[in-house]
């Protein structure tokens, strides 16, 4: 057995797989259009659609953990995105909520009012009832990423109804990007 690890190794090293000839991390010249909140947001939402439409696809509930992950990240990063639309207006930061996604969420709303746009309607108690239930599983951001908290007690492995959390996800990152554009259209940015 052990002279199948050997030789496996060794394939890999002749075949340069365990070989870092320069280092894979660099930073990138002239890519910083990709250091926003808007081009976070868009490549984590694309992200986990992608993994999501593989995950339907193949049936691949086992993949829920690292799934949950993503979804909650590009949910948390599209309400800052939407937080940080009304900074030039009244200096908001998002980076500041942490991954509260609560607190996230009522930021927007707060600040949605204080645009004086309406934020009573079907979509927003729909929005605001998917956050409950996320926060409700998942209040610090650590169970979808971890498989225990920072005490080591392991957490509930989450039984994912997939096309739900497609819905979900979708959702709360369209209407943040409806809040985006109703502030571009009404000019208040």
């Amino acid at each position: 057995m052990i002279d199948i690890v050997i030789d496996n190794a060794m394939e890999g090293i002749q075949s340069g797989l365990l070989n870092l000839p320069k280092p894979f991390l660099s930073s990138a010249q002239g890519m910083a259009c990709n250091q926003s909140w808007n081009a976070y947001a868009y490549f984590y939402a694309k992200e986990f659609e992608e993994i999501a439409e593989n995950a339907l696809k193949l049936r691949r509930v086992q993949h829920a953990g690292p799934l949950l992950f993503l979804a909650r990240q590009s949910i948390e990063l599209a309400m800052k995105n939407a937080i940080n639309e009304f900074e030039p207006k009244i200096g908001s930061d998002a980076g500041k909520y942490g991954h509260d996604l609560k607190k996230l969420w009522r930021t927007l709303i707060d600040l949605m009012r204080f645009a004086s746009f309406s934020a009573d309607c079907e979509w927003t108690q729909h929005c605001e009832q998917v956050v409950d239930h996320i926060d409700a599983f998942d209040n610090k951001g650590e169970r979808f990423r971890y498989p225990a908290d920072r005490a080591g007690d392991y957490f509930e492995y989450p039984d994912v109804d997939i096309d739900g959390l497609v819905k979900a996800h979708w959702n709360l990152t369209a209407y943040c990007d409806a809040v985006i554009e109703c502030l571009h259209a009404q000019r208040i940015i």
